[in-house]
This record gives C-alpha cells, sequence and structure tokens, in this order.
C-alpha cells in the first residue's frame, strides 16, 4: 500500500470517513489504531461539529514513518520465524529420537 501512494498535498484536508483509502484499515480498526497512537489522531474541522480530519502532511508523515520502518519489521519478522521453525524443528526431531529409540529391531 505505501509503495504506490503518492503524496498528497500538505494542506489538504483528508476526513476521517475517508480513511480507509489512505491507512488501509475499516472504521473500527482505524479507530483502534488511531487509539494505540499507531495513526495520528484526526483533528475536529469545526469548533462544534463532529467531522474530523487529517491534514495531507500528517497522512504523508505517517507513510515516510512507515516506508522507513519497513525493513526492520521484515527482519524481526524473519528471525521469528526461523525461531519458531527451528522450535518446530528440534521438536520433531527429538520425537523421531525417541520413536527409534523404542523400536524392536
Amino acid at each position: 500500500m505505501t509503495e504506490d501512494f503518492k503524496d498528497l498535498d500538505p494542506s489538504q484536508i483528508v476526513r476521517k470517513c475517508d480513511g480507509e483509502k489512505y491507512f488501509g484499515y475499516k472504521h473500527t480498526q482505524l479507530d483502534d489504531k488511531i487509539k494505540d497512537g499507531e495513526i495520528p489522531a484526526p483533528k475536529p474541522l469545526s469548533a462544534g461539529g463532529r467531522a474530523v480530519g487529517w491534514f495531507g502532511w500528517q497522512i504523508n508523515e505517517h507513510h515516510r514513518r512507515i516506508r522507513q520502518n519497513e525493513a526492520e519489521w521484515e527482519a524481526a519478522r524473519k528471525v521469528a520465524w526461523a525461531a519458531a521453525a527451528a522450535k518446530r524443528g528440534v521438536a520433531k526431531g527429538e520425537k523421531r529420537r525417541q520413536r527409534k529409540a523404542t523400536r524392536v529391531p
């Protein structure tokens, strides 16, 4: 998603209802990500109204941060996968050795 993202005009306002298009999450997930701080909180668009949104510069900054962290996240994912695979492999090897040891020739 971030590879094909074109920077927005920094002064452009994106309403929260359009957030899925820019962040890739539906409403409930988007709210969770905002609450967790993974996505910047939208700003009120008027003093007394309910409408909220992001400025283009906020969305651009978010996507820039994701692009910078992608390599780090991918490396951490590979390490975790390799550790889990090694753990499974050791467990399988142990089971095979135990079966071989208990076989009657």
